[in-house]
């Protein structure tokens, strides 16, 4: 029989294991997709990103067509810190000096001044000019869809007279721009909304002699792009050297400039992948990753199921391997973990190998929350098997007492109904010399002692077998102080024995309990019979009754010895089965006793002190 419940357990245990395993697992896999669909996880995906970025080495390089030109310290020495006064002059001297060299264009990336008075305007300018054309106001800050331009920082005069390319930058040099770091490659600017692409995409298209529209970008559903901001490896120039002109023309023909500022602290600093970094080098790593191609490839559908079905192979076969190998539960809740990192060493190899952006973050989560789900359901598995086993092995030891008990009262009962039947057989076998055959209502009385002792020991066999099973209880609204009154004057020979003073603290009006009165009567004989063994030479039983609580009401009785008392480390250890500190006994009584009353749904404790007796307090629920 054993055997048989050890199986059906496990069957259950596979099952329900089974169970929560799947819908745990479409849990974490619908929370991942929908978290995915709706940008939750953005921000965990860019701190992922940015670190899958520092993994991947920079593109080969294959001569850029660009060179940098920044206002460094020998430029500021020579001409005043930064801005200038007619800077605006300087600018155009500086564009008139790149084009004699045989440079293709010119990119400001540093906000314009206002146009001062004495300045002359931008007209007949030998190469097109690109400007950063700040924005002030955007419509829309969702995370989908480009944002609605409402207004730009209006060009100066002196540069509005001319025929400059301006427009918002692919990388905005701070969040007032509205461009996130998602890279828009496109705004949408004015009432109707018209399509406006960013500056840096435009320089590109000139430089590689297409339109815009035939780009080959990896733009994704919103028009985001995602460069790798490695850093560049560009010609650098001074700003002082190419007014001068003591640059080589070899080193500025057939290129486009990129004029800024380098990085220092007191000028603006843009926060990348890579740390902080000046406004010239974003944008020249910028351009540099557009020429070489160095993008990351959004996923579309192809990808993203291929994800889902390495992530449902690697988080599924936890499921499988739970339902097959139930009893070492042990490692399995690693499953899932395992293969949430399987599925981030894939989405890191596909971006430093391939250049593939795979979303890591939605399912990597998914599988580290099955995992945790799954370590809490197989502790709770592991922990209620050991219960089962443990209370297995008190109902086993319960019943080795149960029969020893029965064994004696049997035997009691047996010679009660022995002695009259050998009686009878004996007389009729000498001849009936006691004239039972004359006397039929002495032959009936004998009978009827043999049947009230064949009942007696129906109902010990009963009450036996009942008395660890909750599920047999017959509770009714009683008093308790009055169950504890019957228990106690059946050793009133053994309290008169051992000298014993009764002493009790209990009010007049009692409430009622649900209880069964046969059960709890064995708790309380329990516990009296061990207070009386505590104290053999005499002593005081301080009987108390208490009621308590209000949103749940309870009865409480105390039986408080003055006995020598129990240190504190032994006391739980009281309630173990096989656990005593007497030298007769097997170590039951009081795991029975707790066991019977948390099948009342209520409490049993002991409370002792070395030197000041044991008091052992029961609670059950009050009747309301």
């Amino acid at each position: 029989m054993a055997l048989w419940q050890n199986r059906s357990s496990v069957d259950l245990h596979r099952h329900a294991l089974a169970r929560s395993w799947a819908l745990g697992f479409l849990i974490c896999l619908g929370g991942a997709l929908l978290g995915e669909r709706l940008g939750l996880f953005d921000f965990l995906e860019l701190k992922t990103l940015d670190w899958r970025m520092r993994l991947r080495p920079a593109a080969a390089q294959n001569d850029a067509p660009f060179v940098k030109v920044q206002i460094d310290a020998a430029s500021e020495e020579a001409l005043g810190p930064f801005p200038w006064p007619r800077a605006y002059d300087v600018y155009r001297v500086l564009v008139f000096r790149l084009a004699e060299l045989g440079c293709r264009g010119v990119f400001f990336v540093f906000d314009l001044p206002p146009t001062q008075e004495e300045a002359d305007p931008w007209t007949d300018l030998p190469v097109p000019v690109y400007l950063i054309r700040r924005v002030e106001a955007v419509s829309d800050q969702s995370q989908t869809g480009p944002p609605w331009v409402l207004s730009y920082q209006p060009l100066p005069a002196a540069i509005a007279a001319g025929d400059p390319i301006a427009g918002p930058s692919l990388f905005p040099p701070s969040p007032e721009d509205g461009l996130r770091r998602a890279f828009q490659a496109l705004v949408l600017r004015g009432p109707r909304r018209l399509p406006d692409w960013a500056i840096e995409l435009r320089l590109l298209a000139d430089a590689r002699g297409l339109p815009l529209e035939r780009l080959p970008l990896p733009l994704d559903a919103n028009g985001r792009l995602w460069p790798i901001l490695k850093e560049e490896r560009l010609p650098t120039l001074s700003f002082l050297d190419v007014l001068n002109g003591s640059v080589p023309s070899e080193v500025v023909r057939d290129r486009w400039a990129i004029v800024g500022l380098p990085a220092r602290s007191s000028y603006e600093q843009i926060r990348t992948p890579f740390g902080e970094r000046s406004a010239l080098e974003v944008r020249a790593a910028l351009l540099q990753a557009l020429w070489t191609d160095e993008l990351l490839r959004p996923y579309g559908w192809r990808t993203l199921l291929l994800v889902l079905a390495g992530w449902v192979a690697a988080v599924g076969a936890g499921g499988v391997l739970a339902t097959l190998l139930l009893p070492r539960l042990s490692w399995l809740p690693t499953v899932p973990l395992f293969g949430a990192a399987l599925h981030g060493v894939v989405a890191i190899g596909a971006l430093v190998l391939w250049g593939r952006w795979i979303p890591l973050a939605a399912f990597g989560l998914g599988g580290a929350v099955l995992g945790l789900v799954a370590v809490f359901r197989v502790h709770g598995f592991q922990m209620a098997q050991a219960e089962r086993r443990l209370l297995q092995a008190e109902r086993e030891a319960a019943f080795g007492i149960m029969a020893a008990q029965v064994r004696h009262e049997m035997r009691n009962i047996l010679q009660s109904i022995q002695a009259p039947a050998e009686m009878i057989r004996r007389n009729f076998a000498r001849g009936d010399p006691l004239r039972l055959a004359e006397h039929p209502e002495r032959i009936a009385e004998e009978m009827e002692t043999i049947l009230h002792h064949v009942r007696r020991l129906a109902q010990v066999l009963e009450e036996e077998l009942a008395l660890l099973d909750p599920r047999r209880l017959q509770r009714t609204a009683h008093d308790l102080w009055g169950t504890l009154e019957e228990a106690l004057k059946t050793l009133d020979e053994e309290r008169a024995r051992n000298g014993v003073r009764i002493v009790c603290e209990v009010p007049p009006q009692r409430g009622r309990a649900p209880h069964d009165p046969a059960k709890m009567r064995h708790v309380f004989l329990n516990l009296l019979r061990n207070a009386l063994q505590a104290m053999p030479e005499g002593g005081e039983l301080r009987l108390s009754y208490r009621e308590g609580g209000r949103r749940r009401p309870f009865v409480e009785i105390g039986i408080h010895d003055s006995g020598p008392g129990i240190p504190a480390e032994e006391l739980e250890r009281l309630f173990r089965p096989f656990h005593t500190t007497k030298a007769q006994g097997l170590g039951l009584g009081l795991a029975i006793a707790r066991r019977i009353v948390l099948a009342h749904e209520g409490e049993l404790r002991l409370e002792s002190r070395p030197g000041e007796g044991t008091r052992a307090v029961v609670r059950l629920p009050r009747e309301e």
